[in-house]
C-alpha cells in the first residue's frame, strides 16, 4: 500500500460513477487501520474544477479527483493497486492544498 496508488472501488453500486479510489495518505502512517482516499469519479458525471479536481486516465477511464469528498476507509477494503499516480503527485497535492488552504 503506497501513497498515490489507485484501487478499484469495492462498493459495487458506486462503480458506475466512482470506479476508483486514490490513496493520498503518507506512507509512514501505514500502521493505521484506515487510509485517506480521494474518490476518482468519471468525468461524464460532473464538471471538474481545474485546480481542485485534476483529471487522470486510469485503466482506459477518464476520471477526476473529487478532492472535496476525500474520506477514510479501512485498509482491508483496498486490495491490489491497479496503478500509481505518483507521476501526477504535484497536481494531487496541489488540489489537497487548495482544499485546505485556498492557495
Amino acid at each position: 500500500m503506497a501513497r498515490f496508488d489507485v484501487y478499484r472501488s469495492p462498493i459495487d453500486e458506486e462503480r458506475v460513477h466512482t470506479p476508483y479510489w486514490l490513496d493520498v495518505q503518507a506512507d509512514h502512517l501505514s500502521q493505521l487501520a484506515t487510509r485517506v482516499v480521494v474518490p476518482l469519479r468519471r468525468v461524464d458525471t460532473a464538471r471538474p474544477s481545474d485546480r481542485l479536481n485534476p483529471v487522470f486516465e486510469v485503466a482506459g477511464d477518464t476520471v477526476f479527483a473529487d478532492t472535496a469528498n476525500l474520506g477514510t476507509f479501512p485498509r482491508q477494503w483496498l486490495r491490489a493497486p491497479l496503478t500509481s499516480l505518483r507521476e501526477q503527485q504535484f497536481a494531487i497535492v496541489n488540489a489537497i492544498d487548495f482544499l485546505f488552504t485556498g492557495h
